[in-house]
């Protein structure tokens, strides 16, 4: 579960969101595929989520993860959603972590 308090809080502060995971764009063949996770604050909302670094976040309620307006518009959603779907590649696997927002 995440706090929809929480949350709100990270969406409306880039800086804040991003002084606890740091991502890099993920390339597979050429093309941009998703993010990597470089880094997560254990005591974070994310690490609480699930991910973990080296993850490769492919999409946030099923919008795909590729170019930088795909954040904006993942942003905007994730701000009224009442759960999260973030579907992952960790290592050979494709995991899909879930939470509810309260």
């Amino acid at each position: 579960m995440i706090s929809r308090e929480e949350l709100e809080r990270l969406t409306a502060d880039l800086g804040s969101l991003f002084s606890r995971i740091r991502l890099r764009p993920h390339f597979q063949g050429g093309r941009i595929i998703g993010v990597r996770v470089e880094y997560v604050d254990p005591r974070s909302l994310f690490f609480r989520a699930g991910l973990r670094a080296g993850d490769v976040i492919l999409a946030i309620n099923g919008i795909p993860v590729r170019k930088n307006e795909d954040a904006f518009r993942i942003f905007e959603t994730i701000k009224t959603a009442s759960s999260l779907s973030v579907k992952i590649q960790r290592a050979d696997k494709i995991l899909t972590l879930k939470a509810e927002v309260r």
